[in-house]
């Protein structure tokens, strides 16, 4: 079965801290959604685009990994 590959990995960020990571196929429409829920951030960054879904979801979840290893077992605030 053919699969889309119009999933980003993305990340939101206030200043240079990693505040977010997740997936999308509307970067617009994500960064709007954590505007809607007055999210204190200053940049949304697209990582990777063109994936798959199940790419995308891999990748988000390597990156979540190495931040929680990276940040004694705390996660990204708004991951939460």
């Amino acid at each position: 079965m053919l699969q889309l590959r119009d999933t980003c990995v993305y990340v939101v960020k206030n200043q240079e801290e990693i505040v977010f990571i997740g997936t999308t196929d509307d970067i617009d429409g994500a960064e709007k959604r954590h505007i809607e829920t007055d999210q204190q951030f200053t940049d949304v960054v697209a990582v990777t685009d063109d994936l798959t879904a199940d790419q995308a979801h891999q990748i988000a979840d390597d990156l979540m990994t190495d931040y929680v290893d990276a940040n004694e077992g705390q996660t990204p605030l708004y991951n939460n």
